[in-house]
């Protein structure tokens, strides 16, 4: 293996370094909430913000009768329900194992 071929890999070692830090930090970072939990983070942020639950709604694209489901009952909403009003509050769905 030539010289610059080494000189090349050990960069990119040093790049995936680097990346691994900047996830490792980003992750201790990030505020996690169980989906049971969503519903609560909702009325939170239309306290907040001052907004109706109908803003949310619109926001998200969904109906009023599906926001309702989704906050009686998180674990029986569709995965675009729960993103779509995750993005509206600024949070972003993760899977992971407990």
């Amino acid at each position: 293996m030539s010289e610059e071929h080494k000189r090349v890999i050990e960069g990119l070692d040093v790049l995936k370094e680097k990346v691994k830090a900047l996830e490792a930090q980003s992750n201790t970072s990030k505020e996690f909430v169980v989906l049971n939990d969503f519903p609560d983070l909702i009325e939170k942020y239309c306290t907040s913000n001052g907004i109706k639950k109908s803003d949310i709604c619109e926001l998200a694209g969904i109906s009023s009768t599906t926001l309702t489901q989704a906050l009686k009952n998180p674990l029986k909403s569709t995965m675009s329900t729960i993103t779509s009003l995750a993005n509206v509050i600024g949070y972003q769905v993760l899977i992971g194992r407990s």
